[in-house]
């Protein structure tokens, strides 16, 4: 596959390509959805009563919106209010189903969640040191 060499070569010294990156717009152009497809995604989204808000440059993200509704007919998913820590969330309960015909160039649809990552780590307390301690030790 010519994305598959083509990030192999990114960083291989010895290629041509090492280490020329592509903006957005060149990679779409390479190795985006064609215009074609584009459109058969498009229309669909519109038949379902989507709203599509942008393409992406790299030609791999279709951004679109719509309604709970919508979406939990079009992609076969049921959207719940969650409680999760005490807060409230909406989040999809099943994974949501491409239709046969976007499968060969719809990988998945997402987020279809309003959970943000938080991170792991835990601030630790306020360090001080003791003169005292150190002599202590020797």
């Amino acid at each position: 596959m010519a994305l598959n060499q083509y990030l192999a070569d990114l960083q291989n010294r010895d290629s041509a390509s090492y280490h020329k990156w592509l903006t957005p717009t060149q990679f779409g152009t390479a190795f985006g959805i064609s215009d074609s497809d584009l459109a058969i995604i498009v229309r669909w989204l519109q038949s379902h009563g989507f709203a599509v808000d942008s393409v992406s440059p790299a030609r791999n993200i279709v951004e679109f919106s719509g309604t709970f509704a919508q979406i939990q007919s079009a992609f076969h998913t049921s959207i719940h209010t969650l409680s999760v820590g005490g807060k409230a969330h909406l989040a999809n309960i099943s994974n949501p189903s491409i239709p046969v015909a976007l499968q060969p160039v719809v990988a998945g649809v997402g987020p279809l969640n309003d959970f943000h990552p938080t991170p792991l780590n835990q601030p630790a307390a306020p360090a001080t040191y003791d003169a005292s301690a150190v002599h202590a030790l020797r």
